[in-house]
């Protein structure tokens, strides 16, 4: 992210994937704050939940989000 973009919203959904199955993923909205001047422009990232092998003596650290997807727009796209 750069130094403009802020996280707007973020919500765990569960989408369906290769036919029936479920996966949970985190999905985050982002917006570039500049001034009034400049057109609104933000991304939508969706990340994949994923387990991992935990680090020695610290079971919370099982899992790893990865970046499944961004789509980025600007309210001109709307």
């Amino acid at each position: 992210m750069n130094e403009w973009e802020h996280v707007t919203c973020m919500k765990t959904i569960a989408l369906r994937f290769q036919g029936n199955l479920m996966k949970t993923y985190i999905a985050i909205g982002t917006a570039n704050c500049f001034n009034e001047d400049v057109v609104s422009r933000g991304r939508m990232i969706l990340f994949d939940i994923i387990e991992v092998v935990p680090e020695v003596n610290q079971p919370l650290t099982k899992h790893k989000l990865k970046v499944s997807r961004i789509n980025s727009m600007s309210i001109e796209d709307r």
